[in-house]
């Protein structure tokens, strides 16, 4: 449980009887004939690790495509701390006045960050009734105005981020939660523009999304979740798919996540998960996931009304074929809190890897988590 209580993660495993242990010291047998037959290959000591490892063949093979992994040891010409004063950095917000753009706002206004006082938005028939020209967030006697510019006004948003970045310099990074539907062209738009960005929005061809950061040459960050902890425990089982396939062998796997009624697309952290849990054996598909968006839906899973408009909520439960065993994870995020100070990280490592000279200018969630928690020596702005 985070230290707000804004965000819980949780594992949980229900085993009853003795069938699904038989099963598995039956395995363990089979593996130690096979290590007898293998001339020369015998270990005096083995455990459940090197069972696991050999995994299941029928199932590698029925699930031969493999899941995309960066190693940690790819992230960059090394991880080293890199220094970046924070009066040369302003984040221009792409998504206002949607609450996860004015979370981040607000966030850096609370961190010393500086905000560029130009944002972009979708078409205004896309919230006709909450659209502003202008947006103030406000931080203790701090007040920053912020003038919002939608896509209405065809070249109006390309102008607005050449001026900021003539204002601001090399230091602007643009942070981008809109809407799937404009991902791709908002790529495209910070491509031209030749201003660095944090892609925080789900969706959209994420295919062409990296094509067009790679081709562009600026620094970019993609992910589709900013929440470092949920983040991790999806690249865990993916590693674990690739360490121990077919560890999950004949076991149904079922899926609920949650989401506000406005986010489209069905959650891409479901969709990696069945993926990787597929990898392990488990009967289990994208096509079964459940996507809930109604309020009443969501409320039944225990999310407070409050944050019916804010939150993020996955369950995944697999399930023995005959029912003895049963292995949940779960985990639910209520506001944006999470999510923002996820996003300033990703801001401050994009910026240190382009301080640092780094060769690559794409990355990844997994790049950020593979430097640990890192010590930003970043100078509040004065």
């Amino acid at each position: 449980t985070s230290s707000d209580g804004s965000a819980r993660f949780q594992i949980q495993d229900k085993i009853t009887g003795f069938r699904v242990n038989a099963e598995g010291t039956l395995d363990a047998l089979r593996f130690m004939g096979a290590c007898m037959d293998s001339a020369g290959n015998i270990q005096n000591v083995l455990c459940m690790k090197h069972v696991l490892a050999r995994g299941s063949e029928s199932v590698i093979e029925q699930h031969s495509a493999k899941l995309t992994l960066v190693p940690s040891a790819t992230a960059g010409e090394g991880h080293g701390e890199a220094t970046y004063d924070a009066s040369q950095l302003t984040v221009m917000l792409s998504g206002l006045p949607g609450r996860m753009c004015v979370e981040v706002g607000n966030a850096c206004l609370r961190q010393g960050l500086r905000l560029a006082d130009a944002a972009l938005s979708g078409p205004r028939e896309v919230g006709p009734r909450w659209m502003k020209n202008e947006i103030d967030l406000v931080h203790g006697s701090e007040r920053v105005t912020i003038r919002v510019v939608t896509a209405d006004e065809l070249g109006a948003q390309l102008k607005a981020l050449q001026e900021a970045k003539s204002k601001y310099g090399e230091g602007l990074v643009v942070v981008d939660f809109t809407h799937p539907s404009v991902v791709n062209a908002h790529a495209e738009l910070y491509a031209t523009a030749g201003v660095p960005f944090i892609m925080g929005t789900m969706g959209g061809d994420r295919d062409a999304l990296l094509k067009t950061a790679e081709s562009s040459g600026v620094q970019a960050f993609i992910a589709p979740t900013m929440c470092k902890q949920a983040a991790a425990l999806e690249l865990a089982v993916v590693r674990m798919a690739a360490d121990f396939p077919g560890a999950f062998a004949g076991y149904r796997m079922d899926v609920v996540e949650s989401h506000p009624s406005n986010m489209a697309d069905t959650s891409m952290t479901a969709k990696t998960m069945v993926q990787a849990f597929q990898r392990l054996g488990a009967d289990t598909k994208v096509d079964r996931i459940q996507k809930i968006r109604s309020e009443e839906g969501s409320m039944a899973l225990g999310i407070p009304k409050h944050a019916l408009d804010s939150h993020s909520f996955h369950r995944f439960t697999l399930t023995s074929s005959d029912g003895s065993a049963r292995f949940q994870m779960q985990h639910e995020i209520t506001g944006f809190t999470i999510n923002a100070e996820g996003t300033l990280d990703a801001i401050r490592f994009l910026l240190s890897r382009k301080m640092a000279g780094d060769k690559r200018h794409v990355f990844c969630m997994d790049d950020l988590l593979a430097v640990g928690q890192p010590q930003y020596a970043f100078s509040r702005r004065r």
